[in-house]
Protein backbone atom coordinates (compact mmCIF):
# COMPACT_ATOMS: atom_id res chain seq x y z
CA UNK A 1 0.00 0.00 0.00
CA UNK A 2 1.36 3.45 -0.92
CA UNK A 3 1.76 6.23 1.63
CA UNK A 4 -0.99 8.23 -0.08
CA UNK A 5 -3.41 5.29 0.00
CA UNK A 6 -2.56 4.73 3.66
CA UNK A 7 -3.19 8.41 4.43
CA UNK A 8 -6.63 8.31 2.77
CA UNK A 9 -7.56 5.10 4.60
CA UNK A 10 -6.40 6.57 7.92
CA UNK A 11 -8.42 9.76 7.35
CA UNK A 12 -11.52 7.71 6.48
CA UNK A 13 -11.03 5.65 9.64
CA UNK A 14 -10.62 8.85 11.71
CA UNK A 15 -13.81 10.35 10.31
CA UNK A 16 -15.71 7.20 11.30
CA UNK A 17 -14.25 7.07 14.82
CA UNK A 18 -14.43 10.82 15.58
CA UNK A 19 -17.79 12.15 14.29
CA UNK A 20 -16.73 15.79 14.80
CA UNK A 21 -14.33 15.42 11.88
CA UNK A 22 -17.22 14.83 9.48
CA UNK A 23 -18.20 18.46 10.09
CA UNK A 24 -14.77 20.13 9.97
CA UNK A 25 -14.26 20.13 6.20
CA UNK A 26 -11.05 18.12 6.35
CA UNK A 27 -9.52 18.39 2.88
CA UNK A 28 -6.40 16.30 3.19
CA UNK A 29 -4.06 14.43 5.47
CA UNK A 30 -0.48 13.86 4.34
CA UNK A 31 2.13 11.97 6.34
CA UNK A 32 5.53 11.27 4.83
CA UNK A 33 7.28 9.89 7.95
CA UNK A 34 8.92 13.29 8.56
CA UNK A 35 5.93 15.62 8.76
CA UNK A 36 2.16 15.41 9.02
CA UNK A 37 -0.04 18.02 7.34
CA UNK A 38 -3.78 18.17 7.99
CA UNK A 39 -5.88 20.78 6.17
CA UNK A 40 -9.47 21.93 6.68
CA UNK A 41 -11.76 24.39 4.94
CA UNK A 42 -12.32 27.68 6.75
CA UNK A 43 -16.02 27.69 5.81
CA UNK A 44 -16.80 24.77 8.15
CA UNK A 45 -14.68 26.23 10.97
CA UNK A 46 -15.79 29.85 10.99
CA UNK A 47 -16.86 31.97 13.95
CA UNK A 48 -19.25 34.91 14.27
CA UNK A 49 -16.51 37.31 13.15
CA UNK A 50 -15.90 35.49 9.86
CA UNK A 51 -12.53 34.12 10.97
CA UNK A 52 -11.38 30.71 12.15
CA UNK A 53 -13.13 29.44 15.28
CA UNK A 54 -10.58 28.92 18.07
CA UNK A 55 -12.09 25.59 19.12
CA UNK A 56 -11.80 24.23 15.59
CA UNK A 57 -8.21 25.41 15.30
CA UNK A 58 -7.21 23.80 18.59
CA UNK A 59 -9.07 20.59 17.65
CA UNK A 60 -7.24 20.47 14.31
CA UNK A 61 -3.90 20.97 16.06
CA UNK A 62 -4.63 18.37 18.74
CA UNK A 63 -5.72 15.86 16.11
CA UNK A 64 -2.63 16.52 13.99
CA UNK A 65 -0.22 15.72 16.82
CA UNK A 66 -2.26 12.67 17.79
CA UNK A 67 -2.29 11.47 14.17
CA UNK A 68 1.47 11.88 13.76
CA UNK A 69 2.22 9.80 16.85
CA UNK A 70 -0.41 7.19 15.97
CA UNK A 71 0.74 6.77 12.35
CA UNK A 72 4.46 6.73 13.20
CA UNK A 73 3.90 4.11 15.89
CA UNK A 74 1.76 1.96 13.59
CA UNK A 75 4.52 2.02 10.99
CA UNK A 76 7.33 1.25 13.44
CA UNK A 77 5.97 -0.67 16.45
CA UNK A 78 2.30 -1.46 15.97
CA UNK A 79 -1.01 -0.21 17.30
CA UNK A 80 -0.95 1.74 20.58
CA UNK A 81 -3.45 3.95 22.34
CA UNK A 82 -2.39 7.59 22.04
CA UNK A 83 -3.82 10.42 24.14
CA UNK A 84 -2.96 14.07 24.55
CA UNK A 85 -1.48 14.70 27.99
CA UNK A 86 -1.25 18.48 28.04
CA UNK A 87 -0.84 21.47 25.78
CA UNK A 88 0.00 25.16 25.75
CA UNK A 89 -1.81 27.01 22.96
CA UNK A 90 -0.99 30.35 21.37
CA UNK A 91 -3.47 32.14 19.10
CA UNK A 92 -1.28 34.46 17.03
CA UNK A 93 -3.53 35.98 14.34
CA UNK A 94 -7.04 35.63 12.92
CA UNK A 95 -7.45 32.84 10.36
CA UNK A 96 -9.04 34.27 7.21
CA UNK A 97 -8.43 31.40 4.76
CA UNK A 98 -8.38 27.60 4.83
CA UNK A 99 -6.40 26.02 7.65
CA UNK A 100 -3.33 23.81 7.28
CA UNK A 101 -1.76 22.26 10.33
CA UNK A 102 1.83 21.05 10.30
CA UNK A 103 3.68 18.92 12.83
CA UNK A 104 7.16 17.48 12.36
CA UNK A 105 8.51 14.25 13.72
CA UNK A 106 10.66 14.72 16.81
CA UNK A 107 14.42 14.42 16.43
CA UNK A 108 15.51 10.83 15.80
CA UNK A 109 17.15 10.43 19.22
CA UNK A 110 14.09 11.78 21.05
CA UNK A 111 11.79 9.44 19.07
CA UNK A 112 14.06 6.45 19.78
CA UNK A 113 14.01 7.15 23.53
CA UNK A 114 10.20 7.38 23.34
CA UNK A 115 9.93 4.07 21.46
CA UNK A 116 12.40 2.29 23.77
CA UNK A 117 10.50 3.44 26.85
CA UNK A 118 7.20 2.38 25.30
CA UNK A 119 8.53 -1.10 24.60
CA UNK A 120 10.09 -1.41 28.08
CA UNK A 121 7.38 0.18 30.22
CA UNK A 122 4.25 -0.06 28.06
CA UNK A 123 3.83 3.73 28.35
CA UNK A 124 5.81 6.74 27.10
CA UNK A 125 5.41 10.46 26.53
CA UNK A 126 6.62 12.63 23.64
CA UNK A 127 6.59 16.42 23.15
CA UNK A 128 5.56 18.00 19.83
CA UNK A 129 5.31 21.48 18.36
CA UNK A 130 2.24 22.00 16.20
CA UNK A 131 1.63 24.94 13.86
CA UNK A 132 -1.53 26.05 12.07
CA UNK A 133 -1.32 28.28 9.00
CA UNK A 134 -3.99 30.24 7.16
CA UNK A 135 -2.89 31.40 3.68
CA UNK A 136 0.80 30.91 4.64
CA UNK A 137 0.35 33.02 7.81
CA UNK A 138 1.13 31.31 11.13
CA UNK A 139 -2.08 31.81 13.14
CA UNK A 140 -1.68 29.28 15.97
CA UNK A 141 1.05 27.29 17.69
CA UNK A 142 0.81 24.59 20.31
CA UNK A 143 3.37 22.85 22.48
CA UNK A 144 1.85 19.52 23.44
CA UNK A 145 2.79 16.22 24.96
CA UNK A 146 1.18 12.96 23.96
CA UNK A 147 1.23 9.69 25.86
CA UNK A 148 1.26 6.32 24.15
CA UNK A 149 -0.01 3.30 26.05
CA UNK A 150 0.04 -0.37 25.34
CA UNK A 151 -3.47 -1.41 24.29
CA UNK A 152 -5.38 -3.45 26.83
CA UNK A 153 -6.46 -6.88 25.64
Amino acid sequence: MSLQTGNVEFLNWLQQKIPLLQHMGIQRLDFNQQELVLCAALAENINDKGTGFGGSISALATLSGWSLVTLALRQQLGDYDVVIRDSQMHYLAPATADLCCSVEMPQAQQWQVFCDRLLQKGRARIALKVHVYSAELLVFSMDASYTALQKKA
